[in-house]
């Protein structure tokens, strides 16, 4: 009889113990329901950040290869203009030199 009273006594507490952990699961779960109510309205507007902050991305991606491809042809350039720029600097000098000759064969 005492055995079976110890049982019940176990049993009971057992039970307590179980229902206060539930308990505090169920409060925990409605305070992460309430919880997920409060932030469900800014649940589009995050997605359509979200969307945004993709297409800004994608687009600045797009930009920065239209820089590289910009700045590799400006280096075509500066050196096509280097090359003319010596290609005239030459041909300047041959026609000092040649003003020079026809100088010195009309004086």
């Amino acid at each position: 009889n005492a055995e079976v009273h110890g049982i019940g006594t176990r049993v009971s507490a057992d039970l307590d113990a179980t229902e206060k952990t539930l308990n505090e699961k169920r409060a925990f779960i409605a305070d992460l329901e309430s919880k997920l109510r409060s932030i469900e309205p800014y649940v589009p507007r995050v997605e359509a950040l979200t969307t945004m902050n993709d297409a800004l991305r994608a687009e600045v991606g797009a930009n920065r290869q239209e820089i590289t491809a910009l700045r590799m042809a400006l280096e075509v350039e500066r050196d096509s203009h280097s090359r003319t720029s010596n290609k005239i600097r030459i041909l300047e000098a041959k026609l000092s030199q040649s003003d020079d000759r026809h100088e010195e064969l009309f004086s």
